[in-house]
């Protein structure tokens, strides 16, 4: 005779499952837990997106600062004419090269570096003999390379994939305190490219910090310098201000249209640096805002710099737009920053 737990002869006690009600309070509190940690391990993704884009910016400071230390100066923001009359709107490769240019042996790049003809990237020629990259085969070749330090993490290549050209000349804003007439310059020879896609092209989310102002011929603006300018040899002596107190290089995104899509981004050959003066800084898609040629990153809030004495820090988007685009941007402007 067989005998169940309950002591009755031949009757076993069925095994109870979980209700539907205690089915869905579990469901539930497994969707909770997973609302409360999604956002925390976003947050601590972006965490780290943002610490390895300073880590990139401090990789090129200090680039810069092995540059400076073997050939003494800073290496020039634009390498082509003092005077561009030439506009190579069809041309992507129709441009000349810029600081990222110079500093790729300092990153592990010296190969790629050695691919690209001397002559695109030597400040020391004269002005009106510089070649464009595009002369040279070779030169032409290396610029579709992608280097990972000069790409922001944040910056997902997805947003990059239906752009439809690159930034290779800058517009400079040349305007004073208490001036009511603001006139426009160009450096380099090619403002918003078209005809391939970015995709094609080594991007770049930084580029040099040039100062306020851009003509940078013109007496009147010297203490308005930056750290790069048109064929500049930019000493960190020069720096008056201290090094602590000048930005060096800043985040980049590219052009965003009137319906907030990013239709051109930076080209670390070509796009040499840009002023601060074309406005405040600002996070990606902006209203549909003119984005062109301001300093702007994807992260939330701020965007990232590197100073001149080589450490990088986070600018809010809100910070004062004086100490921005003057204080803090000007090498030997006679303004000290305190606290920013």
């Amino acid at each position: 005779m067989v005998f169940s737990r309950s002591g009755f002869p031949g009757v076993s006690q069925a095994r109870r499952g979980f209700t539907l009600i205690e089915l869905l309070v579990v469901i539930a509190i497994i969707a909770v837990l997973i609302a409360l940690l999604l956002p925390a391990v976003q947050q601590a993704r972006e965490a780290a997106r943002r610490t390895q884009c300073r880590n990139n910016l401090k990789q090129i400071a200090l680039a810069a600062h092995v540059f400076e230390g073997t050939y003494g100066h800073l290496p020039p923001g634009y390498c082509g004419p003092d005077v561009s009359t030439e506009d190579a709107s069809t041309n992507p490769n129709s441009s000349y090269v810029g600081p990222l240019t110079h500093l790729l042996p300092y990153i592990d790049q010296a190969p790629l570096y050695n691919t690209i003809d001397p002559s695109q990237h030597n400040v020391d020629l004269p002005s009106n003999s510089q070649q464009r990259y595009s002369t040279n085969a070779s030169s032409a070749a290396a610029c579709h390379t992608k280097i990972q330090p000069y790409i922001c993490p944040s910056a997902s290549p997805a947003a990059f994939s239906s752009t439809t050209g690159i930034i290779s000349r800058t517009h400079w804003w040349l305007t004073g305190p208490g001036s009511a007439t603001i006139t426009y310059f160009t450096f380099g020879n090619a403002s918003i490219v078209g005809g391939n896609p970015i995709s094609n092209f080594g991007r770049t989310n930084y580029v040099g910090v040039a100062g306020r102002m851009g003509r940078l011929d013109d007496p009147g603006w010297d203490n308005w310098k930056g750290c790069f300018g048109r064929r500049t040899k930019t000493r960190l002596r020069d720096l008056t201000d201290g090094t602590t107190n000048v930005l060096m290089f800043g985040e980049v995104i590219g052009n965003v249209d009137s319906t907030n899509t990013l239709t051109h981004s930076f080209h670390w050959m070509a796009s040499g640096c840009l002023p601060t003066g074309w406005g405040k800084l600002i996070n990606r898609f902006d209203g549909g805002n003119p984005t062109a040629y301001r300093f702007m990153s994807s992260h939330d809030g701020v965007v990232h710099f590197a100073l001149a004495d080589g450490s990088a820090r986070p600018l809010s988007i809100n910070m004062d737009l004086a100490l921005y685009r003057s204080f803090l941007a000007g090498g030997s402007d006679g303004n000290i920053v305190g606290e920013y």
